[in-house]
């Protein structure tokens, strides 16, 4: 219902065929359909009041996922340039957003449908990627071979055949309305959402053609996109106190997995008193996250290795060496914020070092021998203030905030 400021808004789903861009009039019922909705945005446009055109574009999840997010972007533009020669309307007004592969459809075409074979398996993978593989290539593929491992296979054929042709689609929509932020909306508990609470764009079509718009709620009233963070800045606070400066980059290859390269510099001493306290170190890591509840967070072993060079002294003898280490890792990360979260972890393993010791004298260092130590047990403890960065989903976020519109 409508408190403040009617909004009225028409739709079009357009349906295409497997792997096509081309808008064919015969297919389904796309002819009346476009029809219709172009008389309607004529006089909308010519009455004054129009106020948005938006065009998305769907694809079904067969095949990689760069190759569907091409395949919805071609769909937006066939169907954006067809509105603007038949309306009249210039191309420039027509917004286009490519919306890749429907995996959130697919879930609630899965969810309705009580047929689907293996349904809880089926479930259960949508929800593990959901909403990550609508906007990550890596997550999206991973996806894909998760429903065709179920039952040899025999679950995804059935959706390819019954389910997957409901969602290869382009959804155009058109509205006008008073001011976002002036307009206050119920939903059907009589909650109260405003311009500034309800940012999708897509709340004004009807329940068929909204299915397969990602991470939105049943109810019709958009959530925001989480963080999708790709890259993480760290620092370990331990190390600083140490007075070791350090950075680790860490790149996330995938839901489960992730790469980092930690490093640090420390160089400290006074060379008149025989006090040296330097180091250089780096150390890889990969790691795997244990069931994580959302990218980032959460449970990961890890498997690293490293070296570096040293040179202690603290006014009596001093050793000078250089060493190499790998072993494996523990560690958990929760989020304080949007972009900032907390890493604890712990590491053990095998070190070998081979290093010089040398002894003061009249302001030199005497060289007095050359020794090897191998050794097996702690290597690593970690407590990090982490940046994370490169959020795959800012622009997502960011054009939902544009417009409000009333279920119809």
């Amino acid at each position: 219902m409508v408190v403040y400021g009617e909004v009225k808004n028409d739709s079009v789903k357009v349906v295409f065929p497997l792997n096509s861009a081309t808008y064919n009039p015969s297919l389904s019922n796309n002819a009346a359909s476009m029809e219709k909705f172009i008389d309607g945005l004529i006089v909308s446009e010519q009455s004054g009041n129009l106020d948005h055109i938006a065009v998305y574009g769907y694809a079904s999840p067969e095949g990689p996922f760069l190759v569907n997010d091409n395949l919805s972007n071609q769909r937006c533009e066939v169907i954006a340039d067809y509105i603007s020669r038949h309306a009249g309307i210039p191309r420039k007004n027509i917004r286009t957003i490519p919306e890749r592969i429907a995996w959130d459809g697919l879930r609630r075409l899965v969810i309705r449908n009580n047929a689907t074979p293996a349904r809880e398996e089926v479930l259960r993978i949508l929800d593990k990627y959901i909403p990550a593989a609508c906007t990550d290539a890596a997550l999206s593929d991973q996806c894909l071979k998760g429903l065709q491992s179920i039952d040899n296979g025999n679950a995804y054929k059935w959706m390819l055949e019954n389910l997957f042709p409901e969602l290869r689609f382009s959804l155009a929509i058109y509205a006008y309305a008073l001011s976002d932020i002036d307009s206050v909306y119920l939903d059907s508990d009589s909650k109260v959402f405003t311009g500034r609470d309800v940012p999708p764009p897509m709340i004004g079509v009807n329940e068929d053609i909204s299915l397969s718009i990602c991470s939105y709620l049943e109810a019709g009233v958009a959530q925001s996109f989480p963080p999708l963070h790709r890259l993480a800045i760290k620092t370990n606070l331990l190390y600083d106190a140490a007075l070791l400066p350090n950075l680790e980059v860490e790149w996330r290859a995938g839901y489960n997995w992730s790469l980092s390269l930690e490093g640090g510099v420390a160089w400290w001493g006074k060379y008149s008193d025989n006090k040296s306290y330097r180091l250089v170190m780096f150390s890889p890591e990969i790691k795997r996250w244990i069931r994580p509840r959302a990218p980032w967070r959460g449970f990961y072993v890890g498997l690293f290795a490293g070296g570096g060079f040293y040179d202690f002294a603290n006014g009596g003898n001093g050793y000078s060496g250089e060493g190499g280490m790998a072993g494996l890792s523990v560690g958990y990360m929760w989020p304080i914020s949007r972009c900032l979260s907390l890493e604890a972890a712990v590491g053990a393993g095998y070190l070998f070092t081979r290093y010089k010791e040398y002894k003061p004298l009249d302001g030199h260092h005497v060289y007095q021998r050359t020794k090897d130590l191998n050794y097996f047990g702690p290597l690593k403890v970690k407590f990090s203030f982490v940046w994370r960065l490169w959020d795959l989903n800012r622009t997502l976020r960011k054009n939902s905030k544009n417009r409000v519109y009333r279920k119809i």
